[in-house]
């Protein structure tokens, strides 16, 4: 009988030859393969893997590496030049045959990002400018901010602004074509402001917007030593608790800590326990 073959077309770069003496079609082989990285600067190592699906019987690999050179197993490593190339993996198991096969660029300059924020600190609401630049790779750069605080953004600059307190990590991450780069900017949002307490028990205070789970450090630095300033951390839902407690101030100096158990405004109230009143350096940061 006259061998009868297949070829069988597979979902992306996969293609599955197949020939039989009769006419039963020997299974179809699905392969699947990858190169890690992608892309990046000459000398680029880059690891290539290959796998088969659909056979029983033992399969043989052998690649062709695109740039002269060989492989005969599974899940070779090579190291790539300046260049494009196309890596391509022919899979034989039993008497089915797939391929599979993908690119890797290679370039001379790697992908170099820059980025930075102004101010990097200061009180909330703080409108903070970000920069990013980006050179080598591939060029037609594309840019995506994640800004720390669920927003993001896609372009190089911008301007975020943000509303609560906390030490939030700016990350923009550079695409070019198969490369990748990313640039952190840290920004420390925090409160540092002066009260004024009035004497005969009176209190001041300050709002802030927090989130569940934040722990905050609060000090407090009254300019007459004499003073024992302390403070009300109240909830958005009236309850609260003291912090700093005024049995650890000393010398018109005292320090808390406190972890928010709801999100939303808090109003910290700032007392003087021998009632009467002064200014308070307040500071609010996350910890």
């Amino acid at each position: 009988m006259r061998p009868v073959c297949w070829i069988l077309m597979l979902l992306g770069s996969s293609l599955s030859l197949a020939c039989s003496d009769d006419d039963n079609p020997p299974p179809v082989l699905t392969v699947t393969c990858s190169a890690t990285p992608q892309g990046g600067a000459t000398p680029l190592v880059v690891s290539l893997a290959a796998s088969a699906t659909g056979s029983t019987d033992p399969c043989a690999y052998a690649w062709d590496l695109g740039d002269g050179t060989s492989e005969t197993t599974q899940n070779p490593s090579h190291t790539y030049t300046t260049g494009n190339f196309t890596a391509t993996v022919t899979v034989t198991c039993g008497r089915s045959t797939g391929t599979c096969n993908g690119t890797i660029k290679v370039v001379t300059d790697p992908l170099k990002v820059t980025c930075g924020s102004d101010p990097d600190s200061g009180n909330p609401p703080l409108a903070v400018s970000f920069t990013s630049s980006a050179t080598g790779g591939l060029q037609n750069y594309v840019y995506a901010w994640d800004l720390g605080d669920g927003s993001t953004a896609a372009t190089h600059d911008l301007q975020h602004t943000y509303k609560r307190v906390g030490k939030f990590s700016a990350t923009v991450t550079v695409t070019s074509d198969v490369l990748k780069q990313t640039c952190k900017a840290s920004v420390n949002v925090h409160i540092d402001t002066q009260v004024t307490v009035p004497a005969g028990g009176g209190k001041d205070q300050i709002t802030l917007d927090g989130v569940k789970g934040q722990t905050l450090n609060i000090t407090l630095t009254a300019a007459d030593t004499t003073l024992v300033p302390y403070g009300y951390m109240e909830n958005p839902d009236s309850t609260g608790s003291y912090v700093p407690d005024e049995n650890t101030a000393k010398d018109g100096k005292n320090s808390g800590q406190v972890t928010l158990t709801q999100d939303g405004t808090h109003t910290l109230q700032i007392l003087d326990a021998m009632n009467q009143g002064g200014v308070v350096t307040v500071i609010v940061e996350e910890n």
